[in-house]
């Protein structure tokens, strides 16, 4: 009796285990990744050629924030020369630069998406009709091709670009300070806030000038804060395309004017979901009112 009993009780006790191992499966918060998580790897691998610049995986930021929203991870990276010759023709093109490329779903989280502007968006909404932007722009294309090679065509949400004019949702203030303290002055203020990270700085000129061209100071900010973003992109994933992170362009003129440049998220959700939120609109007074503290001065 005892020798048939005692495999059968380790039986029992492994069963049980095994049980309990896969229940925990899936009841881990990362099961709901699964799908954006393998579509994002099987495309990382072919951005190691350019220069990253940040990962953000949006919905885990999120979720240590304590907020919920659907799985979005976005990569930004990029190609030094393309950007340099397409910021000497319009500084503004800037805030479009460099790739990125946003893995995401909707509600239906066994579905992954791509979502990545193309050259058109970029020529329509910063009117590159110039003839020197015909190369850079095809080589903008063709990076995104090599690295999106074999995803078939159902896993692309497209932009839709009907409503797209120059200048499409774009702010703009201008600063009271030069060039250096105006970044200097709008970190301090978007640092402040306890709900804030921020991801990388990209500076334009400085990267143009090892190539030997020349354009005028220009530096891109990233930065945003995971739980009100979840809040805007709780049913608006693709947000984290152009919203989220907050990408801040920073230009001085041939005058030494200083303005920054911002998307309207309001306006981004309206061009991908046809609406905008109440929490988008929050999240669109709280960047006005954070950026014109930080580049106004004190009156007296």
């Amino acid at each position: 009796m005892k020798l048939t009993s005692q495999p059968l009780t380790m039986l029992m006790a492994s069963s049980l285990i095994l049980c309990s191992h896969l229940a925990a499966q899936e009841n881990q918060p990362s099961h709901k990744y699964a799908k954006v998580d393998q579509l994002y790897e099987s495309i990382s691998p072919h951005w190691k050629a350019f220069k990253l610049i940040t990962e953000i995986d949006h919905s885990r930021l999120a979720e240590k924030a304590g907020a919920t929203m659907p799985p979005a991870k976005v990569a930004i990276f990029s190609d030094t020369k393309v950007n340099s010759i397409l910021m000497q023709i319009n500084p503004m093109v800037g805030i479009d630069l460099p790739h990125k490329i946003l893995v995401f779903s909707e509600g239906d989280t066994s579905k992954a998406k791509i979502a990545t502007p193309r050259a058109a968006f970029l020529k329509k909404r910063h009117h590159l009709a110039d003839q020197k932007a015909v190369k850079p722009l095809l080589q903008y294309d063709t990076n995104l091709k090599k690295i999106l090679d074999g995803v078939p065509p159902s896993s692309f949400a497209p932009i839709q670009l009907e409503t797209v004019k120059q200048g499409f949702g774009i702010i703009t203030i201008n600063s009271n300070f030069n060039f250096a303290e105006s970044i200097q002055r709008i970190k301090k203020v978007v640092l402040s806030q306890g709900d804030t990270v921020w991801f990388a700085d990209l500076n334009y000129q400085a990267d143009a000038a090892q190539l030997g061209i020349t354009i005028r100071p220009a530096t891109l900010l990233l930065f945003g804060g995971p739980r009100p973003g979840a809040m805007a992109m709780a049913k608006a994933p693709k947000l984290g395309l152009d919203a989220f992170c907050q990408k801040l362009l920073v230009l001085e003129d041939g005058d030494g004017k200083v303005s920054i440049h911002y998307n309207s998220i309001t306006e981004f959700a309206k061009l991908h979901y046809d609406v905008s939120s109440k929490p988008q609109e929050v999240i669109n007074t709280r960047l006005e009112a954070t950026f014109k503290k930080a580049l106004s001065k004190p009156s007296k």
